[in-house]
């Protein structure tokens, strides 16, 4: 037999119904906060990749030239920092063989120093060796 507290002809909530309705309640609040909290995350990757994919496409671009300049490539590794204001941002490069004869692969990874676990960018393309 279920306690229930009647009001004119008018049934009332019973203490279980309203428990019941505040643990569907928070379980839903906390989804909801979940679902933020993970598009706040994509959304400062998205923000460092349109950063760093323009950063590797302008040092792609140097090592473009320094082909053109020199003739081809030769096989090396760099790294180094961006100037003011993506002082932050860091990069390396590598320029080894490739299964082309007559090619460098080259392979730029732009990444961000202050961020734990660090997310990178990684663009690869082909020179001409020397």
């Amino acid at each position: 037999m279920r306690t229930t507290l009647r009001i004119g002809n008018e049934q009332a909530l019973t203490l279980i119904e309203v428990m019941i309705a505040v643990i569907i309640l928070t379980v839903g609040m906390i989804g909801i906060i979940q679902a933020y909290i993970k598009s706040l995350d994509v959304l400062q990757i998205s923000k460092d990749y349109l950063i760093e994919v323009p950063l590797a496409e302008s040092k792609m671009v140097e090592i473009q030239r320094a082909e053109v300049e020199n003739g081809g490539l030769t096989q090396e590794k760099q790294g180094g920092q961006f100037p003011k204001p993506y002082d932050n941002f860091h990069w390396e490069d590598e320029i080894g063989p490739s299964d082309v004869p007559g090619l460098n692969t080259v392979k730029i990874r732009c990444f961000d120093k202050n961020i734990f676990p660090a997310r990178d960018f990684l663009l690869i393309s082909y020179a001409k060796s020397k």
